[in-house]
C-alpha cells in the first residue's frame, strides 16, 4: 500500500518483529523499523524517517505497544537533526570497519 501511494504509514506486528521488518523493507518507499519502546520509535519516525513501525508481540504488553504506536504517529522526520554525537558514532564505526576491510585484504 506505501509502495502504491495508498498509505502514509503501517504498523506490522510478529513474534519477534524481525520477520514482518525484514519483508516489508523489501517493498519500495518503505522504510520499517524494528522498535521495542516508544523512544525507539520516536528515533525511527525522527532520525530515520521509517514510515512502517514493526512491533515485537512476543515482548511488548499491549500498553507499550500502543504508547509506541501513539509516539511513531506524534513524531515527524527532522531532516538534518541528527546529533552530532550520533554522526561521530557513526563515522567512527565506518573508519573501524575500513580498517577491517583493509586487514582481510591483506591476510
Amino acid at each position: 500500500m506505501i509502495d502504491k501511494g495508498e498509505a502514509d504509514w503501517g504498523i506490522v506486528i510478529c513474534g519477534s518483529g524481525n520477520g514482518v521488518a525484514m519483508t516489508v523493507n523489501k517493498h519500495p518507499k518503505v522504510r520499517c523499523a524494528l522498535c521495542w519502546n516508544k523512544e525507539i520509535a520516536a528515533l525511527a519516525r525522527a532520525h530515520n524517517n521509517a514510515n512502517v513501525l514493526a512491533i515485537p508481540a512476543r515482548f511488548t504488553a499491549a500498553e507499550q505497544a500502543l504508547e509506541m504506536v501513539k509516539t511513531f504517529l506524534e513524531n515527524a522526520f527532522r531532516r538534518g537533526q541528527t546529533p552530532a554525537s550520533c554522526r561521530e558514532k557513526f563515522n567512527y564505526a565506518n573508519i573501524k570497519i575500513s580498517m577491517i576491510n583493509k586487514n582481510k585484504k591483506n591476510i
